[in-house]
Formats: C-alpha cells, structure tokens, sequence
C-alpha cells in the first residue's frame, strides 16, 4: 500500500482564526498549568497554608473530588515535598473565576 502525501491549502476568516486559537489556548492551559514550577515555600506576608482536609471542607467536596479538581487545573495548589496545601485566597479566586477561563 502507497501512502500518498496530501496538501490542503484554507484561507480562514479572522473569527475562525479566533476560534482555532481559543480551543487551543483552552486545550493547552490545564497541561501548562500543571508544568508550573510549584512555590515550596510561602511568602511570609501572604496568609497561612491550608491543608488538603481543610480545603476540601472550604469547598464542600471530599478529597478525591479536590484531587480530580486538583488534576484538572480547577483548584491551585503547592507541594513542598509530598505535601499539599492551599491558601484560601487562591482557592475564593478561583471559586469566582468561571470554569471556562481556568481551563
């Protein structure tokens, strides 16, 4: 069997351009998100870190929901070591953030 090689050649109008380039940005920003490098020390004037628990009760969900939410890029989080914690302010921004843009 030949494989063939194939060429196509479109002219896109600005608004497809726009929309080709959104659903990339909303593809590729939950993969960026999590290549982050990760903060492993707060800064001393920003509040208190959180645990996994007690975000999980500031959402309201159980901690494999913040997991999925954490592996989705929904939820921002740090890591010192194998440790995870939050700070609430990041978590009430992204509670106002619409999905659709953290994605």
């Amino acid at each position: 069997m030949n494989i063939k090689e194939l060429s196509v050649t479109a002219t896109l109008s600005e608004e497809d351009q726009i929309k080709i380039a959104q659903k990339v940005a909303d593809f590729l920003t939950p993969i960026l998100f999590r290549l982050q490098p990760s903060h492993t020390e707060p800064c001393p004037d920003q509040e208190e870190p959180i645990s996994k628990k007690e975000a999980c009760k500031y959402y309201g969900c159980s901690e494999p929901t913040m997991t999925k939410y954490m592996a989705g890029g929904l939820v921002p989080f740090r890591r010192k070591g194998r440790r995870v914690y939050f700070f609430k302010s990041e978590l009430r921004e992204a509670l106002d953030t619409p999905i659709s843009r953290r994605l």
